[in-house]
């Protein structure tokens, strides 16, 4: 094994590193070239809020690895699965460039309120006041996401989604603009948080398409993505209310 890496997953399941603190779910899925892919579990930031809060995922891998980390992009707190940050500032440059360039693939997994349909969603997005993303055609900036329809049934639709630009929270907003919001997400669908346990959106890969052959990250969909769809199917035939609004 090269010197500076470590066997992966890491740490290993039911352990720890020495001084730092590691919340459930958080696995180093590759370290090499440069590149530490992480699956960041639902539930912790990518990165410190302005309140500086403890516990955010880049302060604890800091901390794990004994070493700087360079942010190359971010996950919404509620959202699971893979992240990348950079060990040096040229990999930072060169990951930064990839993403802002088209020259990254990314696909997530959600379940969708309703009965979603197979589309491409090209509303421009902008942030406003109150921290919510929307459609806005007039100032909004250039926003892409592709929905594939993976399932239908109980009240909701699990989909395989690719944003092709990188806007905050495009997938969730996307959706929520076609009608179809993420089940229990607190911004845009407050109602099904009574039912869904968790925002149903895991970044499943990143490939890296500008990179030679290639070089792609997965993160496996988390048990409490797959117990809440478990509930819902049982649920859907006995008509329980899956927090449709």
């Amino acid at each position: 094994m090269e010197e500076g890496l470590r066997p992966y997953p890491y740490p290993p399941e039911g352990e720890g590193t020495a001084g730092a603190s590691i919340p459930a779910g958080v696995r180093i899925l590759s370290d090499r070239d440069g590149i530490v892919a992480v699956c960041k579990p639902g539930g912790i930031a990518s990165i410190p809020d302005r309140a500086g809060s403890p516990g955010d995922l880049h302060s604890i891998l800091q901390e794990m690895l004994g070493t700087r980390l360079f942010v190359v992009h971010r996950l919404d707190r509620g959202t699971s699965g893979v992240i990348l940050f950079a060990r040096t500032a040229e990999v930072h440059r060169t990951l930064s460039i990839a993403f802002q360039s088209g020259g990254v693939a990314k696909t997530y997994h959600a379940a969708a309120l309703g009965c979603v349909d197979e589309c491409t969603i090209t509303a421009p997005l902008r942030r406003f006041g109150s921290g919510r993303v929307w459609a806005d055609p007039l100032r909004g900036k250039p926003s892409t996401t592709s929905i594939r329809v993976l399932e239908r049934g109980g009240g909701f639709s699990l989909v395989e989604a690719h944003p092709l630009t990188g806007r905050q929270h495009q997938i969730r907003a996307h959706l929520a603009f076609i009608g179809h919001p993420v089940a229990g997400d607190p911004v845009y669908s407050r109602a099904s948080c009574a039912f869904w346990p968790r925002l149903m959106l895991h970044a499943s890969k990143i490939e890296l398409v500008s990179f030679g052959n290639g070089i792609s990250f997965e993160a496996p969909i988390p048990g409490s993505f797959t117990e809440a769809l478990e509930r819902a199917r049982s649920r859907a035939g006995g008509g329980s209310d899956d927090g449709r609004t």
